[in-house]
């Protein structure tokens, strides 16, 4: 089984691994977070994207895929703060992550991108959030991240610090993909 959740314009779960492993050896680490945001309207973007919209998007994608042949289950909340994403089984991986990669590109990529840019949260709300990573980050051996700080500061915190214990090194770069909605621009560049 095979969890997709569409973000970074790499789409496929194959593309996502390599690139975020990639990614934060060469210094760019696609982050993501838990939990939803107050926010859902869509409210202060230049093409506002309701929950319900962005919902549909999704569904659009999912029954796309599965029209494809492949087997899918139903749209959940993903670890990724704000996004949606569904399972998909069945049929060897490459077909499998061409299947979905142009089903989100058809039905999500731009609906998607909107949605997030959105609902990144500010504040106080993205303080919490900052804060959560900290004591995320803490419990798998990397110290000295503070709120505010910016991603290739705590990249290269992780680096130095656990980049040799390769388990610690890949639940900090969970960490990391759980709090996404820290480092928009890292998650869906402007365009």
């Amino acid at each position: 089984m095979v969890s997709v959740t569409p973000w970074f314009g790499q789409p496929s779960s194959v593309a996502r691994s390599v690139v975020a492993l990639l990614s934060i050896v060469g210094g760019l680490l696609f982050a993501g977070g838990c939990g939803q945001s107050s926010r859902s309207d869509g409210a202060g973007s230049p093409n506002p994207v309701t929950a319900d919209a962005y919902r549909a998007a999704v569904e659009a994608a999912r029954s796309c895929v599965e029209a494809k042949g492949f087997e899918v289950g139903e749209v959940y909340d993903s670890s990724v703060r704000l996004m949606l994403t569904f399972t998909v089984e069945g049929g060897n991986a490459d077909d499998r992550d061409q299947a979905y990669d142009e089903c989100y590109e058809e039905h999500l990529a731009t609906i998607e991108r909107d949605w997030f840019h959105a609902n990144v949260p500010t504040g106080a709300e993205r303080d919490a959030i900052f804060e959560d990573l900290i004591a995320c980050l803490k419990e798998n051996g990397v110290s000295g991240v503070t709120v505010g700080m910016e991603q290739q500061e705590i990249i290269d915190a992780i680096v130095a610090e656990v980049v040799s214990d390769d388990s610690r090194f890949a639940a900090s770069l969970f960490c990391m993909d759980e709090h996404a909605a820290l480092f928009p621009d890292e998650m869906y560049p402007s365009q």
